[in-house]
C-alpha cells in the first residue's frame, strides 16, 4: 500500500492593495489565547500590540475604516501585523483578501480600510454555523482525559472525514467546516480553532519556501508540530489517517518541513517515537479507551492513548483479493474504524461490522453482494456512516460511495 502524499501547498492569504489618491497620499472579541505567539515580527515593531488589538477589534466588529495615525506604524510593518491577524484568527473568515491602507510622507500608516466577503444576516448566519461546528467537534472529545488525547482525536477527526482541496479554492476554516474540503491553510486554521475551543493553545505556522502551513500545539507547557494535511493521505481513502506528523519536535519535523518562521521552539522529543506514528487508521476514543487498526498485526486493537495494554478485538483473516478468481491479494489491511455513541464500526473486505464496546458483541451491519468489488475503508461524519467499494486499494475505478444513517438504525439486538 502506498502512503505517498501530494505536495500539499496552499498558503496564500491575501494581496495587499496599494492605491495613489488624488491628494498625493499613498495607500496601501479578542481570543483569550496568545494568538500572536508564533509571530517573529511582533517584538520588532513599535506599538505592534496596540495596532494588532485595534485592527482585530475593528475587523471583528465589521468596521470599514480605522485611524492608526497616532501609533506610527510604517507601511511595511502594517503588512506584518495584518498577516499575523489573518494567520491566527480563524474566526475572521469573512475578510476580503486585500487591505487598503494610507500612509503619509514620512512612511507612517495613517489609516486602514477593511472589506468583507459577507455582511449582515448572511454573516450572522455564517458565524452561528461556524460556532456550532466548533462546539460540536469539541463535544465529541468528551471521552478524552488529557490534552494529548484531545489533540489526537481532533487531528484524526479532520484527517478521516475531510479531504484536501485539489482545486485550491478554500483557504479558511469556515469553508473547510462547511464543505469538508480545503487546502493546508484551511486545515491549520480549523484545527487551531477547535483546539482553542477545547482550551488548548494552538497556532498556525507557515513556510513561504514550501508554500505550506501547519500547526504548533502546546501540550503540558511544551510546543509541538502537527501537520494534518500531510497526515491526510493522497489519494484520499475514507478512514485512512497517518500520524507521521503529529506532535513532533523541531528536529523530527525537519524530515519533510523547512523554512517556517516562528519565535516558538519545539524542543521536546517526548512524542517523536510515539507508537501512533506507525498507525494508519483513524484512532477513536470511547470511554477512555482508544481503538484503531494495526496493519502489521492485521487486527482491530484497543489500548490506552500511550499504546500500553493493547488488546486484540478482531483479527482480519479475510484478504483483499486482486480479483474474485485470483489467489493473489493486496498487501495490507484496508479497513477503517469509527465510532457512533458506544459502537465501533469497521470493515472487512466483505462486510461492515459493528462492535459494542459495552458488551463486546460483534455483528454484521451490511454485506457486499458485488463479487467484483470489496469494502475499502469507512468513516463516520456526524450521524452518517460513509464507506466505499472499489476493485483495488488505490481506487482507479471507484464503483460507489455509500452512506448509512446511523440514527435511523437500532442495534438493540447486538450481543
Amino acid at each position: 500500500m502506498t502512503r505517498a502524499n501530494r505536495k500539499k501547498t496552499g498558503f496564500v492569504l491575501f494581496m495587499l492593495t496599494v492605491f495613489i489618491l488624488l491628494s498625493g497620499w499613498l495607500t496601501g472579541t479578542v481570543s483569550a489565547f496568545d494568538t500572536r505567539s508564533a509571530s517573529p515580527y511582533a517584538e520588532t515593531i513599535n506599538n505592534s500590540d496596540e495596532a494588532y488589538t485595534k485592527m482585530y477589534l475593528a475587523m471583528y466588529n465589521m468596521e470599514t475604516r480605522l485611524d492608526l495615525s497616532e501609533l506610527k506604524i510604517r507601511d511595511n510593518e502594517i503588512m506584518r501585523i495584518y498577516s499575523d491577524i489573518r494567520n491566527n484568527s480563524p474566526e475572521l473568515f469573512y475578510l476580503q483578501n486585500s487591505l487598503l491602507y494610507y500612509y503619509n510622507a514620512y512612511g507612517y500608516v495613517t489609516s486602514v480600510e477593511f472589506s468583507y466577503t459577507m455582511t449582515g444576516d448572511e454573516l450572522a448566519a455564517a458565524r452561528a454555523q461556524y460556532d456550532a461546528e466548533l462546539a460540536y467537534i469539541a463535544s465529541l472529545t468528551g471521552g478524552c482525559t488529557t490534552d494529548v488525547e484531545i489533540a489526537l482525536f481532533v487531528h484524526d477527526y479532520f484527517a478521516a472525514s475531510f479531504s484536501y482541496d485539489d482545486s485550491m479554492n478554500i483557504y479558511d476554516a469556515y469553508g473547510l467546516l462547511t464543505t469538508r474540503t480545503g487546502v493546508c491553510q484551511a486545515y491549520s486554521l480549523a484545527y487551531a480553532a477547535v483546539l482553542r475551543e477545547c482550551g488548548i493553545d494552538a497556532v498556525m505556522v507557515t513556510s513561504e519556501e514550501m508554500n505550506h502551513a501547519w500547526n504548533l500545539v502546546k501540550i503540558n507547557g511544551s510546543w509541538y508540530h502537527v501537520d494534518i494535511s500531510y497526515d491526510d493521505p493522497s489519494p484520499d481513502r475514507l478512514g485512512m489517517v497517518l500520524h507521521e506528523n503529529f506532535l513532533l519536535s523541531d528536529n523530527a519535523v525537519r524530515e519533510n518541513h523547512y523554512g517556517w518562521t516562528s519565535i516558538l521552539r519545539c524542543r521536546s522529543t517526548l512524542y517523536d517515537g510515539a507508537y501512533w506514528r506507525n498507525i494508519s487508521s483513524k484512532m477513536t476514543c470511547i470511554d477512555g479507551s482508544w481503538y484503531y487498526i494495526d496493519e502489521k498485526k492485521e487486527a482491530l486493537i484497543r489500548s490506552d492513548y500511550t499504546g500500553a495494554e493493547q488488546h486484540t478485538i478482531y483479527t482480519f483473516d479475510n484478504k483483499w483479493y486482486v480479483s474474485p478468481d485470483s489467489n493473489s491479494f493486496w498487501k495490507g489491511c484496508f479497513s477503517g474504524c469509527a465510532n457512533y455513541l458506544s459502537y465501533l464500526y469497521f470493515n472487512t473486505p466483505d462486510e461492515i461490522m459493528v462492535y459494542s464496546t459495552t458488551t463486546g458483541g460483534i455483528s454484521t451491519l451490511t454485506a457486499n453482494d458485488d463479487k467484483k468489488t470489496d469494502f475499502y475503508g469507512l468513516t463516520i461524519y456526524q450521524n452518517t456512516l460513509e464507506y466505499v467499494t472499489a476493485d483495488r486499494p488505490d481506487h482507479p475505478n471507484i464503483s460507489d460511495t455509500h452512506t448509512f444513517q446511523l440514527m435511523d438504525f437500532s442495534l438493540d439486538g447486538l450481543n
